[in-house]
């Protein structure tokens, strides 16, 4: 008989340690070490055995499984951001367990996992508590608030704001950067007669971050051809700027 984990004993951190080191292949955990910053440590569990584990996590003691669970393992981690994910509960809980998680966060894959798990209902007040995290000095914190804003409804009318948060972001680290580069170039693909004035007058923006925003609108698959081309005239231009300096 599947297991629903409904009992204390079900969800205590060694019961899920054990089963996730039964599910764990040593070619997948060295595959996937070298996809994440050092120092993380990991079983080698899939994605999708890890998702399957938090839908039966959260049909049963999904809240003294979060009391107990650990964070020594990567999919420790990945789990308990899957399993709030997963888990219906009103907003006023799930506002707590977000707020208690982001912290938790010290890698892009567990970043990104949480969003996606997010994503859906709750989007509009997610989005209240992002200006905190945006604001924050912390890599992930900053690499959150920026992510969760591709998982809803991408308006047009969000994005001075997204654009002046990138601009006054304490984090420079290289994942905050990075998600800050991905998220205007989704938003370029999305809105494109809305993100190009900004992209035209980029003073203020941090230029890693510029820089990395065109080569990835450039790189995508989705962006037609004539605001490409105006794309790669920006390129030119800053290259010929920094020349200057």
């Amino acid at each position: 008989m599947e297991k629903t984990y409904d009992d204390q004993k079900d969800v205590s951190r060694q019961a899920i340690l054990e089963e996730l080191k039964e599910c764990a292949e040593e070619s997948y955990r060295i595959f996937s070490s070298k996809l994440l910053p050092p120092g993380e440590t990991l079983l080698g569990v899939r994605l999708p055995i890890l998702r399957k584990l938090a839908g039966k996590i959260a049909k049963g003691n999904w809240k003294e499984y979060l009391k107990q669970a650990g964070d020594r393992y990567f999919e420790e981690v990945m789990l308990q951001g899957m399993v709030i994910g997963k888990t219906d509960m009103d907003w006023d809980e799930k506002k707590k367990w977000i707020q208690w998680f982001v912290p938790k966060i010290n890698n892009w894959s567990v970043c990104d996992s949480f969003c996606s798990s997010l994503k859906g209902k709750d989007m509009e007040k997610i989005k209240s508590l992002l200006p905190v995290y945006l604001k924050s000095e912390k890599e992930y914190e900053v690499r959150f608030a920026l992510v969760m804003h591709l998982m809803g409804d991408r308006k047009a009318e969000d994005f001075p704001y997204i654009w002046d948060g990138i601009q006054h972001m304490k984090s420079k680290e290289y994942y905050a950067k990075m998600a800050a580069a991905w998220v205007i170039s989704i938003y370029f693909r999305d809105h494109p007669i809305t993100v190009m004035p900004y992209l035209e007058d980029s003073s203020g923006m941090d230029q890693w971050i510029y820089k990395k925003s065109l080569q990835k609108i450039i790189e995508s698959r989705t962006v037609e051809a004539g605001d490409k081309k105006r794309i790669r005239q920006l390129q030119k231009k800053a290259a010929v700027e920094k020349a200057m300096i």
